[in-house]
Formats: structure tokens, sequence, C-alpha cells
């Protein structure tokens, strides 16, 4: 390496201090500006080359975070964004390569957009769900599934006997075998419940004989009353 003795103050920028040096020994050797310490110089140039960006404490950078994905999943996201926007009816029987949640979800925002109303799937549900029958497959008659979801109406209200602040009116969906017992049972997506009061929900219908067996999968969603025991 050549060296040569050079006195050299380090102006306000990188530029001026590579001229200086180049100017001095008739070649700077590679990279020789870039070892000028960055300490050596004044805090605005000192950001620069640690390439900050000055934005001065009137103009704060604030960075949105990113939304979390819905119940089922960002993939499910997309899938109900489809349908608010289709506003199709919703299938006669349930899709078996959709996940039960996810459909929920779809089937919610396809009536939803059907009705002309912004979103079902954006609704705080605590005490807007009406009580009774709410949704039920083609191929499972109401006064059945009524009847069905009955039987359980006790057990589903001692889940949200200690809850907080519970909803009076809680929804509940079931998705039925064709051997007729639950293969799936949620509560309500939109209701923020402890997750001891929905496991004992999910627990109480999950598993169970629910209607006679038939040829088809079935759901049925039931809004129960919910919170005390009858």
């Amino acid at each position: 390496m050549v060296k040569c003795n050079v006195v050299t103050k380090v102006s306000a920028s990188f530029a001026l201090a590579s001229i200086a040096l180049t100017s001095a020994c008739g070649s700077a050797p590679p990279n020789e500006a870039a070892n000028v310490r960055a300490a050596d110089l004044p805090p605005s140039e000192e950001r620069k080359a640690d390439n900050r960006v000055d934005v001065g404490a009137t103009n704060p950078v604030t960075v949105a975070p990113a939304a979390a994905p819905g119940p089922g999943g960002a993939a499910c996201d997309q899938k109900v964004a489809a349908a608010k926007v289709s506003g199709a009816a919703a299938p006669v029987t349930p899709d078996p390569t959709v996940d039960p949640l996810c459909q929920w979800r779809i089937d919610d925002a396809r009536t939803t957009a059907a009705v002309g109303a912004a979103s079902a799937d954006a609704t705080t549900a605590s005490g807007n769900a009406s009580p009774g029958i709410l949704q039920s497959s083609d191929a499972l008659p109401a006064k059945v599934a009524i009847t069905a979801f009955l039987a359980h109406a006790k057990d589903v209200a001692a889940c949200g006997a200690s809850v907080p602040g519970a909803p009076p009116v809680l929804r509940v969906r079931v998705v039925v075998d064709p051997n007729g017992t639950v293969a799936w049972a949620g509560a309500d997506y939109r209701v923020n419940l402890p997750d001891s009061a929905r496991s004992c929900i999910e627990s109480t219908l999950r598993g169970k004989p629910f209607v006679t067996p038939s040829a088809n999968r079935v759901t049925a969603t039931y809004g129960y009353t919910f919170g005390a025991t009858r």
C-alpha cells in the first residue's frame, strides 16, 4: 500500500473527503474514503453514513402493523373477501375441502352481501344473534334440527354460566356426518369467549348423536340462550 502524508480536514460530506484524498495522493486506494470513521463526521453526516433517515422530532415515521388474519387464517380471509363480492347463496352442502370454521365465515359473508349489508363478518355478535334455528342445510329439515339442538340446550347454556358479560344468545354451528353424529361443533367466531367456555360447548356437541343418519353431510346453526341454565 502506498502511503502519503496528507493532512485532511474531514468535510461535511463523504464526497469532499474522498476528493481531498484523491487530489493529495494522485489516486486513492480502493475503499480509502470508506475508511473515514463515521464517528469523525458531523451528526447529520454520521446518520447518512449509517444509512439512517433523519426524520426529525416533528415528523416521526410510523408503520402500521399488518392486520392479523381472521379465524381460519389468511387463506380463509381471501375466500371471505371473494364471497362478499359475489353474494352467492350459501351452498346446500358444506364443501369438505374447506375448514368448517372458514365455511361459516364464507356463508356469513355471502348472506350479508346478498342482503346488501356492509359486512356480517366484521359485526360484533354479542347480543345480536336471534334465538332459535338460524340456518340448516336443505337435507336437514329445520324442525329436526331444532329438536336436536334443544336436546343440548341446558348443557350449552351451562358452559356460559360463569362467563362475565356472556351474550344472551350465542350462535352455535354443527357439521353432521351422514352417520348422524356431530363431526364438528363451534361457538360463534365473532364473540370473544374464554377458551374454557368455547371448549365446553364444542365437547358438549362434538361426537354426539344428532339426527337420523342420511346420505348427506349437513350443517345447522342455532341461536342458544346462553349464560344461564334453564
